[in-house]
């Protein structure tokens, strides 16, 4: 394993570049995943050579000696795994789950993201992305798809029913959450601080601060879960939240040991979930739910228009509660 001088790395957007790296060293610069949280003045990198090639390894200890293996991160090359979802009357499919660190990829998860998601993209966050391994397997389940949903116009449809197949379908959004202090967060914040006078000690400012509290619970935020419209219902959002995990513990500054994620559901879905009546993919994906409280309804589209409609001008605004989840990776 060879040390990296941080004095002899740049950091440009999301390019890293090494001065003379070792000899085993084949690409030069490299391209890190989008939000992975590398920053030159805080963490120490090094490289390490594999059977394959070579990896980059950074750590959040600024020595390498003594560095502990819960400490270090391997950024390049960017997570990348496999899974598999079984879907009735096809079988087994299998995806793709890695690390966004191209322009054109990051640019189609946003694009899922404004026309699934009720929020916005998160421009600083690190993506992980999923697509088909097999483009045929896509275009089997987009016509069962359609055939299940009895879709017979794309008119005000999403365009992952006409996109051409082997493209990302769906992304989630790992970073922190620090416009906010979830109520949920008092479920285990003051036994792993110990200290459950943390809230007053964060009011005082002088004690602690928001980011003090993330870094002390290694806690990461996932959001934005979007799964392009043909491929909803079918376990993906569930195998895109278990490579979560991964990702947070292994592929990302600082390294996390929890995530949390905050949802806003229709109060009788969220009743249901809460009472373990059904699950979601959150869920089955080992996620609990600490808290809930009433939120406000969500803008949702007029299909006739393909527009988004305040709460006051919808025909039903419904109750809606957000839901507190939370898991250890």
């Amino acid at each position: 394993m060879d040390d990296l001088d941080s004095e002899s790395l740049q950091l440009r957007r999301n390019w890293l570049y090494l001065d003379k790296p070792p000899d085993y060293v084949t690409r030069n610069p490299l391209p890190l995943p989008f939000g992975c949280g590398f920053d030159v003045s805080k963490h120490r990198a090094f490289t390490k050579k594999t059977d394959d090639g070579f990896k980059l390894i950074a750590s959040t200890d600024r020595e390498i000696e003594g560095t502990t293996s819960e400490n270090k991160v391997e950024l390049y090359p960017p997570y990348s795994s496999a899974g598999v979802v079984n879907v009735e009357s096809i079988g087994e499919l299998e995806l793709k789950f890695w690390c966004l660190n191209a322009d054109r990829d990051r640019q189609i998860g946003e694009a899922i993201i404004r026309r699934m998601h009720y929020l916005s993209s998160i421009p600083n966050g690190l993506y992980i992305g999923c697509r088909f391994k097999n483009e045929k397997d896509q275009m089997k389940l987009r016509k069962k798809s359609r055939k299940e949903r009895e879709i017979v116009s794309n008119r005000f449809q999403s365009s992952g029913w006409t996109d051409s197949p082997g493209r990302l379908i769906g992304c989630a959004v790992l970073s922190e959450l620090l416009f906010g202090v979830p109520k949920g967060r008092d479920q285990f914040a003051g036994k792993v601080l110990q200290n459950n006078d943390w809230r007053e000690d964060l009011k005082d400012g002088n004690k602690l601060d928001r980011k003090k509290i993330l870094d002390k619970l290694r806690l990461a935020w996932g959001s934005r879960f979007a799964i392009d419209d043909p491929y909803i219902g079918y376990q993906i959002g569930t195998e895109l939240a278990n490579h979560m995990k991964e990702v947070a513990a292994n592929h990302r500054l600082p390294p996390a040991e929890r995530i949390e994620v905050i949802r806003t559901v229709e109060r009788e879905k969220a009743e249901d979930l809460v009472g373990g009546n059904t699950n979601d993919f959150l869920t089955n994906a080992g996620f609990d739910i600490l808290h809930k409280k009433y939120s406000r309804p969500k803008w949702k589209i007029d299909n006739k228009t393909g527009l988004g409609m305040p709460p006051d001008q919808q025909d039903n605004t419904g109750v809606f509660e957000k839901l507190y989840y939370y898991t250890e990776v």
